[in-house]
Order: C-alpha cells, then structure tokens, then sequence
C-alpha cells in the first residue's frame, strides 16, 4: 500500500495523461484493497501470477491490464532499492481476440433500422466518419467544427487531428437531435460517457438485428478497413486515426477486402 502511494507521487504517474492516471487508481486501488498489507519486497513471482491468473480466469483483458500496472509498479520498486528483481516479469499475458470490425452490409443494416434524426443514428455516423475512439467521440463539441473539419485532441495519444466532415455525416449533424454543446449526448443534451455511448451503440445494434459482435469500437475498424479498401495509404489513414506506428494501422485495417486490394496489385503487372 505504502509502495503504491508512493508511485503515485512518482514522475511516471506525473507524466501520464489525466485519463490514463484515472485508469491507473481504479486498478491499483483494487489491487490494494486485496493486497496493501502484503510486503512489496517479499512477493515472489509465484504469487504475482496467482493474483493475476485469479483475474484472468473470468475477465483475461482486465488480467492483462492488471499486469502492465503492476509490472510497472514493481519496477518502480525495483528503481527505488526496494527490490532486486520484478516479479511480474515471467508473468506472461493473456492472448486475447480482435475486435469484430463491422461488414458493410452490418453498416447497411443499422443506417436502415435507424434513420436521421435519431440519435442512435447519430452516435453510430460520428463514430464511423471519424473513426475516432469513442472517448474522444463523446467529447467533440459543436465548437469543433470548423472549415468542414471537426478538430480533435485525441485523450489516448494527445494527437492533435482534424477531420473532415464526410456528406453522409453532414448530413446526419444537419438532421439532428442538435441540443447541447456536444454533438453527441444524452436525451437533453447533457455529456455522456464512453461507457454510455457503447451501451447506446450495441442496443441499436441489437435492435438492428446485429449480433453482439457488433459494438462501438468495432466501427472504428470499419472506418479504417474502409479507408484501406479505397485506396487510402498508411500516412491517409494514420492522419485520420492518430496511430503513430505502421503495426497499428496494420492491425486495424486487417479486415480490408482482399479480394478489392489484389486487384489493382495485379492489373499492374506487366
């Protein structure tokens, strides 16, 4: 428990953004809860792995979670002089699945059971034409738009990107709801959180028929996929995702149609 708090007077905790600090607390505060009492300089990796495979059992993701936090506390331990080894680093991660990105007939089955106007249909164009993260969807406001573009902050990278407004997405902000500062909120106007709009998205999806495969994060995929698909390059589609890495956008634009990019691969053969 002293360890912990400790940390978080430290530079690294300093250092990270608000959001990713809030993560941080949620995380080892439980961890805490159920181990402050313990003697950081007395865990061994044994034990280490318990705590994690006892998360991992039922919620793997959060396992993993777990464990970078973690291994990262011990190193601090470690840097401080309270350990001489990190006991999270043979502890190995839980592989986990890839997010399901929507087809376009899944696009096409959602924008015919929800029409403009609504706010269903409003959340799931915003999430789809920007292909923003959904935290940082539910933050635009009508400030934000300008020039045709709407200009972002992204909370995860702190990338600065503006994205231009799409006619299918004009379309959808002229016919509203439009009440409140942000394009997106709840039924009067007031903001919303990420976890909110995920729950907004997957019961429209529910409603549209959708398997449950088919949630929020998974139409940023589809916006990438998209933007692959049509020819767009790796700098086209990081300058509208904010990734900084060619693996990143690798790994989301996995699902572009082969079939459509093989072709103009071949047609240039001699």
């Amino acid at each position: 428990g002293n360890l912990v708090t400790d940390y978080f007077m430290s530079a690294e905790i300093a250092n990270l953004k608000p959001s990713s600090q809030a993560i941080y607390r949620v995380v080892l505060g439980t961890l805490v809860k159920a181990h402050g009492h313990r003697l950081a300089r007395d865990l061994p990796t044994t034990k280490a792995r318990k705590i994690i495979e006892e998360i991992g059992t039922n919620r793997p993701g959060m396992a993993n979670l777990t464990r970078s936090i973690f291994r990262r506390v011990m190193g601090y331990a470690v840097s401080t002089g309270i350990r001489n080894d990190n006991p999270l680093a043979g502890v190995p991660r839980y592989r986990l699945g890839t997010r399901h990105t929507w087809t376009d007939d899944e696009i096409a089955a959602f924008e015919n059971c929800w029409q403009l106007g609504t706010r269903e249909r409003l959340a799931f164009s915003l999430l789809l034409y920007t292909a923003q993260r959904g935290g940082d969807v539910v933050k635009m406001r009508r400030s934000d738009l300008k020039n045709g573009a709407i200009r972002i902050v992204q909370q995860k990278t702190g990338a600065e990107v503006s994205i231009p407004i799409h006619p299918a997405l004009a379309r959808v902000l002229k016919a509203g709801p439009a009440n409140g500062l942000y394009l997106i909120g709840d039924p009067h106007g007031r903001p919303i959180k990420r976890a909110t709009l995920t729950r907004l998205i997957g019961g429209a999806a529910k409603k549209a028929g959708l398997p449950s495969k088919c949630v929020a994060h998974g139409l940023r995929k589809a916006a990438l996929r998209r933007l692959a698909e049509h020819g767009s390059t790796t700098k086209e589609i990081a300058a509208v995702s904010g990734h900084r890495t060619l693996t990143e956008i690798e790994r989301y634009t996995a699902q572009a149609d082969q079939g459509r990019l093989s072709k103009p691969a071949i047609d240039k053969l001699p």
